[in-house]
């Protein structure tokens, strides 16, 4: 079955990540982290402040945490480092949650799965009603994984694509992925 979701182009990336940091700070760290760091949903709103490994640059899944219940060390490009090297991140606590109770960070309670979808999708309303995106259809917050395993698949090897991405397998990789 054919997919409905789709990558952002590089236009469309770039007018939503933005857009995304100047209106949605945590909302924008989410994307991020699908886009850049190919982590899961499920995964972002399971992971704590303490997590982060900023001074070394990963991000240490522990198996809990993952889908697959294996550990995952995940390597944080320089351009996220960046952004979540910022007082509005440092300043909270490790054990919260970086995606907690109503999307804001939380010491128990994670954010519910539609807290950031409807925030995003009328994000993109509004973005394609001022004509700052000319389509939004197949566009989610999910997208940013695939426009991440697409832009990856550009540069690292298929195993490496593997990897940074957590999967068990090539062909679950390859789901994520868009030929142009």
């Amino acid at each position: 079955e054919e997919k409905r979701r789709r990558p952002f182009t590089a236009e469309e990336r770039r007018a939503g990540l933005a857009e995304l940091y100047r209106q949605d700070y945590r909302l924008s760290r989410l994307a991020v982290l699908h886009f850049l760091c190919l982590i899961r949903r499920t995964e972002c709103y399971r992971m704590r402040f303490s997590d982060f490994h900023l001074g070394e640059g990963f991000i240490l899944l522990p198996r809990t945490k993952t889908k697959n219940g294996k550990q995952r060390v995940v390597t944080i490009p320089d351009t996220l480092r960046e952004l979540l090297l910022d007082d509005r991140f440092a300043r909270n606590p490790g054990n919260y949650l970086l995606f907690g109770k109503g999307g804001r960070p939380h010491p128990s309670v994670n954010a519910g799965d539609s807290t950031f979808k409807e925030r995003h999708r009328v994000l993109l309303l509004r973005l394609k009603k001022e004509k700052k995106l000319a389509d939004t259809t197949g566009l989610s917050l999910y997208s940013w994984k695939d426009t991440g395993m697409t832009e990856f698949a550009r540069i690292l090897r298929p195993v490496e694509l593997r990897d940074h991405a957590g999967h068990a397998s090539i062909d679950q990789s390859l789901v994520y992925y868009h030929a142009e």
